[in-house]
């Protein structure tokens, strides 16, 4: 998973649960329980869906 926003990041390859809320915010947690999200973008999303990733994006310019 990588973000290029107001920062970069990169998590690294591992199980994740990806929600994606009717509002259109996008969470990315951990498989371990966590109750906190890794990562996550407030709505508005635009979500493309690629055959091996997605790209999320916003108005802000954040993906």
């Amino acid at each position: 998973m990588e973000y290029a926003g107001r920062l970069e990041t990169r998590l690294p390859e591992a199980l994740r649960l990806v929600m994606v809320k009717a509002d259109g915010c996008v969470a990315i947690h951990s498989d371990g329980g966590a109750y906190k999200p890794l990562n996550w973008m407030n709505s508005p999303n635009v979500i493309e869906d690629n055959t091996d990733h997605w790209i999320v994006r916003n108005p802000k310019g954040e993906e």
